[in-house]
């Protein structure tokens, strides 16, 4: 597996890897889309602790974002979520190197 291909998978594995971030990913996947304001009530989290980590998952290409009047409502980014999470994982498996015992 190249350098660059682990290197992604490491970052996808980063930015999961926060309690916070996978409770958003699970409150977005339940209720569907949210603005900020609604997810920080959803979550008892503070608003810049809750936007820090959805731009991460967003960046992650994890989230979409749509502006509705003045709010930013967030999603899951379904096509990209699975696809992105089971590629990359496959691609780890599948490159490992063996170690024979």
């Amino acid at each position: 597996m190249a350098n660059e291909s682990i290197d992604t998978a490491a970052d996808l594995v980063r930015v999961l890897n926060h309690p916070t971030r996978l409770r958003l990913l699970n409150l977005l996947t339940v209720e569907g889309p949210l603005c900020v304001r609604d997810i920080v009530a959803k979550l008892q989290v503070d608003q810049a602790t809750c936007s820090h980590h959805l731009s991460e998952l967003w960046r992650a290409e994890l989230l979409t974002r749509t502006r509705v009047d003045r709010f930013t409502h967030y999603g899951i980014n379904r096509r990209k979520t699975i696809n992105t999470v089971a590629k990359q994982l496959v691609a780890i498996v599948t490159n490992a190197p063996r170690w024979e015992a």
